[in-house]
């Protein structure tokens, strides 16, 4: 065969191959952006974690098989907000701020991988057919939980079949949730989050408008409306407002368009869903119970308090803050220091607003460079809108991602959906999808064949994080093995789970901590030996069962003060716990030699006394 026709030979087949990666990295991508919000199974301890190691993963897949197609990262805005965070979580653990290091650098990890997947959305966010797709997966995922959340709600609304698939289906609950409370979550097991992921399927929907036929647009909005009102959720109510707000700002003349009138009139569909299910509800055909009678029947505002709060925990620390993932620990050190009015209510372990958030754990140093990374992408992104109509296809082409942005920001400064990988992830490819898709093509870098040494980089990126991930589920099941259930095999779990465990030493280390109780003839340093187990456990945890725990140290050691003090505290971080936590308190008590001890007796009364919040229990027909 001559020279020639061996290239002739070769260059079809190496097309053929190149065009299967593209359409393995396409769907890749499509599964990265959809699955985990539906996935269903979720072993272990820890809640979604599982989901979290799925979200990871397909990531890193997507990288790899991005890279293998030429299509590398890129340096944006949006890259160095999350690798300026990293830098300082970094310097946070290297300077021995963590009470547990693996937990700054799990956290360093995760911000390094999101600054890759959001340079991935910047290297993609001129190339139509991967955006499609992209609006496509979001459209899709969104509309899966509406069925899924359809299936949640005849369930609430018929006991008896509820009981029928516990009896003789019991696998069921395994792919769809039963809705505890009457509230419609998915299977993302929260509302709000539920909410989010829905509206994440209206700004797939904005992808997909202009080229849907009318009739369906106005379909999938309504299917998305009720699903956001059945979820309860007030994150649902803002949600539906920025998606007309947004349309209205992008699409020039959008009122007089189909295409784009059904997301215009996303609000009203909303209201109508919202009267007709309370219609239903007053002739007593359902049960529903909205977000705004849920809010009005509580009498406090407890996210305001826990504003107060972590605004207060950032006033002792406001230089470096109190370390990554240790505000819980922050909080209880600022009320037993007398600097906390009122006293935490209701949550101990998350600010519920991203930059209060951030300011706890890592002052102003952490703070400031991401909210002027965030200030540099508000004002590019918003260079569409300064060249007036001339910029009206970039704000269209940008408008997914731009919505899928202010839905999982907005929630962010109310909750912390960042704090899950599926979030977070996609949070930071839409970041750079607007953040390419908004700016002038002037300045937008050309897709070019990649260097076989810089594609090679990419796919090695893509490859450590699989790694990294395979580790990180690897630590995890041994970890979950200490809550199997049973006492000697939990032991021996333990022991495996400790050593060589790179990212779940907190929750391994939990189940030693929460056993801990002195015998009655334990000596002086047998006690500062468990206190310390117990303190460090707590950096990580707030739970009333180690708090019961240090304080029979305490009291063993003879800081009653210190004692009586974080029994306060306890009474009011846990108020829903505390009226039991007063009962075991005494059991545990005798046990570790404090029988009839009378500091005993005045932790128990203070205890009892702790305040108490009004839950609203949705009534079954």
């Amino acid at each position: 065969m001559t020279p020639q026709l061996s290239r002739q030979v070769a260059a079809p087949s190496g097309a053929l191959t190149a065009a299967r990666v593209t359409q393995a990295a396409q769907i890749l991508l499509a599964l990265a952006l959809a699955l985990p919000f539906v996935w269903p199974v979720d072993p272990g301890p820890s809640a979604k974690t599982g989901t979290m190691l799925l979200a990871a993963t397909l990531w890193s897949l997507v990288l790899i098989a991005a890279a293998a197609t030429g299509r590398l990262p890129r340096l944006g805005t949006a890259v160095w907000g999350f690798v300026a965070l990293a830098a300082v979580i970094a310097a946070q653990t290297l300077a021995g701020r963590l009470a547990y290091p693996g937990q700054g650098w799990m956290a360093v990890l995760l911000l390094l991988g999101a600054a890759l997947v959001a340079g991935l959305g910047l290297a993609l966010s001129r190339q139509t057919g991967w955006l499609r797709l992209a609006a496509a997966a979001l459209l899709a995922q969104g509309l899966a939980q509406a069925a899924i959340g359809l299936v949640q709600f005849v369930l609430w609304q018929s006991p008896a079949l509820g009981q029928w698939f516990n009896a003789h289906a019991p696998w069921f609950y395994q792919i769809v949730s039963f809705p505890g409370d009457g509230r419609i979550y998915g299977n993302l097991r929260q509302p709000n989050h539920y909410a989010t992921a829905v509206a994440l399927g209206l700004a797939g929907l904005a992808g997909w408008a202009p080229r849907l036929r009318p009739r369906t647009v106005w379909t999938f909005c309504a299917m998305l409306a009720w699903a956001l009102v059945v979820s309860g959720s007030r994150t649902g109510t803002v949600h539906v407002v920025v998606v007309a707000l947004l349309v209205l700002l992008a699409v020039p003349g959008a009122w007089r368009s189909a295409a784009w009138r059904p997301l215009l009139a996303a609000p009203l569909l909303y209201a109508a869903w919202w009267l007709g299910l309370h219609v239903a509800d007053h002739l007593k055909w359902i049960s529903y119970l909205d977000a705004v009678t849920r809010q009005i029947d509580q009498p406090v505002n407890a996210r305001a308090i826990i504003w107060r709060n972590a605004w207060q925990v950032f006033q002792m620390h406001p230089v470096t803050g109190w370390g990554w993932g240790q505000i819980g620990w922050g909080l209880e050190q600022t009320t037993l220091a007398g600097r906390l009015h009122p006293l935490p209510l209701d949550n101990i372990d998350n600010a519920h607003d991203l930059i209060l958030q951030l300011l706890a754990e890592t002052g102003l140093a952490g703070t400031l460079p991401v909210v002027i990374a965030a200030l540099a992408w508000l004002w590019q992104i918003a260079q569409p809108w300064r060249a007036g109509l001339a910029g009206a296809a970039r704000r269209i082409a940008a408008l997914p991602a731009l919505l899928a942005v202010a839905f999982i920001g907005l929630h962010s400064l109310v909750e912390y959906p960042l704090w899950y990988v599926y979030f977070l992830l996609v949070f930071a490819f839409v970041l750079g999808w607007s953040e390419g898709a908004t700016a002038p093509a002037k300045q937008v870098i050309a897709p070019r064949r990649s260097l076989a040494l810089q594609r090679g980089a990419g796919i090695a990126a893509g490859i450590l994080a699989l790694l990294l991930t395979a580790k990180a589920a690897l630590d995890y099941a041994r970890t979950a093995e200490i809550y199997s259930g049973d006492a000697e095999q939990g032991l021996l779990a333990r022991q495996v789970a400790m050593h060589d465990n790179w990212f779940f030493v907190p929750l391994a280390q939990f189940a030693q901590a929460a056993t801990v109780l002195p015998a009655p003839a334990a000596g002086r340093a047998q006690l500062q030996t468990d206190l310390a187990l117990l303190d460090r456990s707590s950096h990580a945890w707030g739970d009333p069962g180690l708090l019961s725990r240090r304080m029979i140290v305490l009291l063993r050691l003879g800081e009653t003060q210190k004692a009586l003090d974080l029994a306060r505290y306890t009474a009011h971080a846990f108020w829903r716990y505390a009226p039991q936590t007063a009962t075991s308190f005494g059991v545990l008590a005798a046990e570790a030699g404090l029988r009839g001890d009378p500091d005993v007796a005045r932790i128990q009364a203070i205890l009892r006394k702790a305040p108490v919040l009004r839950r609203i229990v949705v009534p079954r027909q």
